[in-house]
């Protein structure tokens, strides 16, 4: 089989999209599309024939969804080979922060030759015939990264696009009533984003900014649980990540990787009886720990570049039989 062109293609290449292609460890997500197709990344305005490549891979962010049309309007009518991706961007439940009809956005999908999302539940919302394709992570480098320390806290994840810190703010309080005495670090921490500023600086000790992928890494893996409370419907790079490096999680069984990675330790979020049990559990018996931390290990192959290179290109073959069957 001949090597597949492959090429991102956005509105602009920021400098902070630049700095992530060049991170390492590098975060998992979209960008690792380029690096398991050995492609490409490009600005729309800077792509000189849209007609040489074989694949064109668009990222359905609000700033990026026009491009569909665009690309399709420059590859040439008798262009059977070329084919437009899209994959969902932002979860579902803040496409109403768009302030836009969702047909609008169904119309950019209808452009592509492919249009597939990250999370199971997420992708019912795309358009009939949408794939449930998870982003891949450099899963070969991130089993090297070890850990040098590991301290008695327990790392918690703050979500921009939902800004909720007082559901887990209760799980780090039934933990320390029930004698798990931690320090809690609440990472990515974005004050203007969240619902409760006035009450987090109690429920955690440590609010920590968003930072560079890299030493983010560094800092939440010292960390002997991490936990991630999450209401809306994603794929986690988190979670993929931590599973790969072997620190154990618990969080929200809304999350495609905890439900892959974690079978053990994932439950609805809004549980909290359960996620305290399994933090409890995971804190207190070792050989749970390991249970844990070594399904995950294996688990997190699923995201690795070849699988989800594999995963990619069927689906894209199976879209393809499907539309010539209508």
């Amino acid at each position: 089989m001949s090597e597949i062109k492959y090429l991102t293609v956005c509105s602009r290449l920021t400098q902070s999209m630049k700095d992530c292609l060049d991170e390492v460890p590098r975060r998992g997500g979209f960008f690792n599309w380029l690096f398991a197709f050995k492609g490409e990344i490009s600005a729309f305005n800077d792509v000189d024939d849209f007609n040489k490549y074989d694949i064109i891979h668009i990222n359905g962010s609000p700033n990026d969804q026009i491009l569909a049309s665009e690309v399709r309007r420059r590859i040439n009518k008798d262009n059977k080979r070329t084919k437009i991706v899209l994959n969902n961007d932002h979860v579902h439940e803040i496409w109403p922060q768009w302030n836009m009809p969702f047909q609008r956005y169904y119309d950019a999908q209808r452009q592509a030759d492919m249009v597939f999302g990250t999370e199971q539940y997420q992708t019912s919302n795309l358009i009939e015939g949408a794939k449930c394709i998870p982003h891949p992570h450099w899963i070969h480098m991130l089993k090297r990264w070890g850990r040098k320390n590991v301290n008695d806290s327990i790392g918690y994840l703050f979500h921009w696009w939902e800004g909720n810190t007082m559901t887990p703010g209760i799980w780090s309080y039934k933990l320390r009533e029930q004698g798990i005495k931690h320090r809690s670090k609440l990472y990515a921490y974005m004050p203007d984003r969240d619902k409760f500023p006035n009450w987090t600086k109690v429920y955690f000790d440590d609010l920590i900014s968003p930072m560079a992928y890299p030493q983010f890494i560094e800092s939440i893996i010292q960390n002997k649980i991490v936990v991630d409370y999450c209401g809306y419907h994603t794929y986690g790079r988190t979670s993929v990540d931590m599973a790969a490096i072997g620190v154990p999680m618990v969080g929200s069984n809304r999350i495609d990787s905890m439900r892959r990675c974690f079978p053990f330790t994932s439950h609805d979020p809004y549980d909290t009886k359960a996620m305290v049990e399994s933090i409890k559990k995971l804190w207190t018996d070792e050989a749970f720990y390991k249970k844990v931390v070594d399904y995950a290990k294996e688990a997190c192959e699923y995201y690795n570049y070849k699988n989800s290179k594999e995963r990619f290109l069927k689906a894209l073959k199976e879209t393809e039989e499907e539309k010539k069957n209508e």
